[in-house]
């Protein structure tokens, strides 16, 4: 918890926890896409996927 003053926050603060932010969201998602994609064994590409037909 922070107590400032919301003109120093605004200033200070939120700046700087937004820039060290990033990098822990960043790393998050990489490591989900890889996992993801071990998981499904595919390496993102929809086009090659069988696409089933439904009987017309």
């Amino acid at each position: 918890m922070v107590r400032a003053r919301e003109q120093a926050f605004d200033r200070t603060i939120w700046p700087e926890f937004a820039k060290i932010h990033k990098e822990p969201v960043s790393y998050f998602e990489d490591v989900a896409d890889d996992l993801i994609t071990r998981a499904m064994g595919s390496d993102g590409d929809d086009s090659a996927l069988e696409q089933p037909q439904l009987p017309g």
